[in-house]
């Protein structure tokens, strides 16, 4: 290698580390010239530390540290939660000029190690009144958490969240929804009769439903895929003149799309006065899963043009889309932009989507070298 940086440095430390070659890594980390060493290569060292249960050699290399970015810091906290040392982990936390996604939910996730239930849902609390948006792991720790506490009022505002941000189409957050309700020990059948139940005795006791309430039995229609009900709470919603809120309005999308409706589901989102990004994303989403790839690229298109930012959902729609078409250079592409216009990370689900692609178009190799790289 003719000339190094600390990437080829960080690559090296990394290959000793998954090798077991701490000896190495560590010899080869005292080597590297100081201006080259931090963060990155400092890090790697950091996670291997870590990930091998050596917490208090990772905490030395990072006080060792001249410059350390969000990634040092999150490793810490990771690191004391770990061991179960909430409270060392908080105080780092605090003192953090910037924090991503991954610090707050891996904090929060430490909380609920540690069975400290309020603290880590306070901290949810204060994640969604800051910049930083909730992902799909964040709500999935949130979920086995609220199932672990039986805390079922915590769980019902976090599906209620999960709905609105347009997750209901996502398997891992929506498999821990599922875990969720069984433990609280609802019906055999899952959750979604006894979403109806409620909205049942609601409308008994003549409480008029709000819209988390329709979004919560529309999620159940569609998870039953019971059109005909669907279509019933459609009905009442007219009822009550709210067939404009946009909330509901993009749960009809979701329910419409998962009961197959693509005609129902796309008339009500060209009724929309001004969709969001999750409208978006559920129309996106519903054109994908009805293999309607065409008519996904086609909104997603227009979802950039008129400067909505797609999230990690929007592409694993849009990937699938180009899946089923089978255009592997514009899902090679979209893949790519992910990182370069939108500092969107690709996770597993958009891996194995680009790994379709290829494959369906015999480019093998290429899906070797994606998963390799």
């Amino acid at each position: 290698m003719p000339q190094r940086n600390e990437v080829s440095y960080a690559a090296m430390v990394t290959g000793f580390v998954r090798s077991g070659k701490f000896d190495k890594a560590e010899m080869l980390y005292v080597n590297v010239p100081a201006k080259l060493r931090d963060p990155v290569c400092s890090n790697a060292l950091i996670g291997g530390y870590l990930k091998t249960g050596r917490f208090e050699e990772a905490v030395k290399v990072f006080k060792g540290m001249v410059v350390r970015n969000v990634v040092s810091w999150s490793l810490i906290v990771d690191g004391y939660c770990k061991e179960g040392r909430v409270v060392e982990a908080r105080e780092v936390f605090d003192i953090m000029l910037e924090k991503n996604v991954v610090t707050w939910t891996t904090m929060i996730d430490g909380y609920m190690k540690v069975k400290c239930f309020e603290d880590g849902f306070g901290l949810l609390l204060s994640m969604r009144r800051g910049v930083v948006a909730v992902s799909s792991t964040t709500l999935t720790v949130m979920f086995e958490a609220c199932g672990s506490f039986c805390r079922l009022w915590e769980g019902l505002q976090v599906h209620g969240l999960f709905l609105r941000l347009g997750f209901d189409f996502d398997i891992f957050p929506g498999n821990s929804v599922v875990k969720m309700y069984c433990r609280f020990g609802f019906l055999n059948n899952g959750e979604y009769e006894e979403d109806f139940r409620w909205f049942i005795e609601m409308l008994q006791k003549g409480i008029r439903p709000n819209e988390m309430t329709f979004s919560a039995v529309l999620s159940a229609s569609a998870g039953l895929a019971t059109l005909i009900q669907g279509s019933q709470i459609h009905a009442y919603v007219v009822k009550l003149d709210m067939e404009f809120d946009l909330y509901i309005q993009t749960s009809l999308v979701s329910m419409y799309s998962r009961c197959g409706s693509l005609t129902d589901a796309y008339r009500i989102f060209l009724n929309m006065k001004a969709p969001n990004s999750f409208s978006f994303n559920t129309m996106i989403t519903g054109f994908a899963q009805n293999g309607f790839g065409d008519e996904a690229l086609y909104l997603f298109r227009k979802m950039e043009n008129e400067g909505l930012e797609p999230n990690q959902v929007t592409f694993l729609s849009v990937l699938s889309a180009c899946a089923h078409v089978g255009l592997v250079d514009e899902g090679l592409n979209y893949f790519k932009s992910m990182k370069s216009l939108y500092n969107i990370e690709p996770g597993p689900n958009h891996y194995a989507c680009m790994v379709d692609i290829l494959g369906r178009a015999r480019s093998l190799d290429d899906a070797i070298d994606l998963i390799y790289k």
